[in-house]
């Protein structure tokens, strides 16, 4: 009897335990061979993984196009706190179907038991641009090769299609103050970007003749010497996604200029190392190069006014020397003037105006400044050329009866957005370009109110 039991109870244990076995078994079915290794061979680190899932009660398919997108970012939602319940994630990023996280890797078989996670797998790094070689290239680039001949050398700008998500390791909580956690963010995304772009450039030059400038720390990019007849090689690679042209000579270097009647230099380096971008005054003598520094340092201008013989408030022009592979220009808008930025694509302050405010003893960068808290400043800006007028749609700079042409043209698709300059044809800043924009325009030229 004693022997039956012992044995019965053998056989509850087994069978007891058959349905764990299945499950786990049925849930590594649901990662990807590779990353499985990975999760078996390592205890520390992670990575950004592609979730494939479904959730049955939000419906994707014969359903209503608005109510499937709402029912995706609705799953994603309900995913994404389920993820939260086992680990800490990244840079959650979704297309219909497909979750993009970052997690560490000892996370990843607890993930795989959610009910809605069909398949996780590394999400793809490397991402093929198959579009044609001519597509690839910017308009300032097709321009200057209509222009050379095939040994003519030019500097350009290579954007590279891998991924530009980077994974961490790291939240907020892991360090004492905000100021730590930035800095570490800047190190962690400077060393991915920083690695796959020496790749990137490594595997081009064994197709093209090129020279290495400079590797972005930020974006997926890099800038290289050629001749003009590389260029099409170049473009025709998948890894290749735009190139845009810089300039037939090299960036010329800042030079030391007389600073000795400067008053803010000193206190501008600090506040621009202490900010929120870490920047730091470019040093040609140690700097390899200019990226993430300052340079062309000036104050253009020093206002007297509430201090005896100290200024209330100075402009000052830097320029950091980031910029993003997109041939846009941020525009800010000043009462009836704009700002420009000073190179397109530049996500770093993008005007190079800053404004010393003795006050706070602090400075600001123009486009986080108050105007009007400074008596003159706008029309010192004006009056150094940074500014043009709202309503210049053909963005020539003035404001001319061809700027109203421009807008009505526009508004009968007679041409384009790209040959119109959009933020400053809405004159009447009522958010959109419409032929009010036009009789406004007309308007003032006729000086009538």
């Amino acid at each position: 009897m004693k022997k039956t039991i012992s044995f019965l109870l053998v056989l509850v244990l087994i069978i007891s335990c058959f349905p764990f076995t299945a499950l786990a078994e049925t849930n590594e079915s649901k990662i990807e061979p590779s990353l499985l290794e990975i999760i078996n061979n390592k205890t520390d680190g992670g990575t950004i993984i592609e979730i494939t899932h479904n959730n049955p009660k939000y419906p994707i398919e014969n359903v209503p196009y608005q109510e499937a997108l709402d029912n995706y970012v609705s799953a994603t939602n309900e995913l994404c706190k389920e993820i939260e319940k086992i680990t800490t994630y990244e840079n959650p990023l979704f297309t219909p179907g497909k979750l993009f996280i970052g997690v560490p890797y000892s996370a990843i078989l607890k993930i795989a038991e959610i009910e809605t996670v069909e398949y996780i797998k590394i999400a793809d790094t490397d991402v093929e641009d198959l579009n044609p070689a001519e597509n690839k290239l910017a308009d300032e680039m097709k321009k200057a090769l209509e222009d050379c001949d095939a040994d003519s050398e030019m500097n350009i700008c290579i954007a590279l299609s891998y991924s530009s998500d980077v994974y961490l390791g790291f939240t907020e909580k892991d360090f004492n103050t905000a100021e730590e956690y930035r800095l570490a963010k800047i190190k962690a995304r400077s060393k991915y970007f920083t690695e796959n772009n020496q790749r990137h450039f490594d595997e081009i030059s064994k197709t093209a003749d090129i020279t290495l400038n400079r590797l972005s720390t930020i974006y997926p990019s890099i800038f290289v010497s050629t001749t003009a007849g590389e260029i099409l090689k170049i473009a025709s690679l998948s890894c290749v996604s735009e190139i845009i042209y810089i300039d037939a000579e090299p960036t010329p270097m800042p030079t030391e200029t007389e600073k000795d009647n400067y008053l803010f230099d000193f206190a501008f380096e600090k506040w621009m190392y202490d900010g929120p971008h870490h920047v730091k005054k470019y040093d040609e003598t140690t700097d390899v190069d200019r990226t993430f520094t300052y340079f062309d340092y000036d104050e253009l201008y020093y206002h007297f006014g509430e201090f005896k013989g100290f200024p209330d408030w100075a402009l000052i022009t830097a320029k950091v020397d980031e910029f993003e592979l997109w041939e846009v220009y941020k525009y800010l808008r000043i009462e009836d003037k704009f700002l420009t930025g000073w190179r397109a694509g530049q996500i770093v302050y993008p005007y190079a105006l800053f404004v010393y405010d003795a006050k706070e003893d602090t400075f600001f960068a123009i486009e986080d400044a108050d105007i009007s808290r400074y008596n003159g400043l706008l029309d010192v800006i004006v009056e150094k050329g940074f500014t043009t007028p709202a309503g210049d749609a053909d963005n020539d700079g003035e404001l001319t009866v061809i700027d109203a042409t421009y807008i009505q043209k526009y508004k009968a698709q007679l041409i384009k957005e790209d040959k119109i300059c959009v933020t400053k044809a809405d004159i009447d800043n009522d958010g959109a370009v419409t032929v009010i924009d036009a009789t406004c325009i007309q308007k003032a030229l006729a000086s009538v109110e």
